[in-house]
């Protein structure tokens, strides 16, 4: 009898692990930001914003940030991150500095 709750103990255990290792979490907006400032910092990027909630999973996680440069020049990124961490980004919107007058 003590087997079977052992091992009934150790199957359960097991389940459960699986189950929350499959389950998404989130990460917040502000670690990428700081990950990402260390990137583009060194090509005149001055501040870098991400969506604030960035859901990170089994899968391929897709989010936003925007990145600024001390002139006001801004580049919004479609970021493309892996379960592994690794990134990969693209720019699909840009504005120019503010003209002065």
């Amino acid at each position: 009898m003590r087997s079977a709750l052992v091992i009934g103990f150790i199957l359960g255990t097991a389940g459960v692990g699986i189950y929350t290792a499959t389950l998404d979490t989130v990460i917040d907006g502000k670690v990428i930001e700081k990950r990402m400032m260390a990137v583009l910092g060194e090509k005149g990027v001055t501040a870098v914003t991400c969506d604030p909630q960035i859901p990170f999973g089994t899968g391929e996680s897709v989010f936003q940030c925007v990145a600024a440069d001390a002139a006001g020049a801004t580049a919004t990124l479609e970021m493309r991150m892996q379960p592994d961490g690794a990134f990969k980004w693209k720019a699909i919107g840009m504005t120019d500095a503010p003209k002065s007058r």
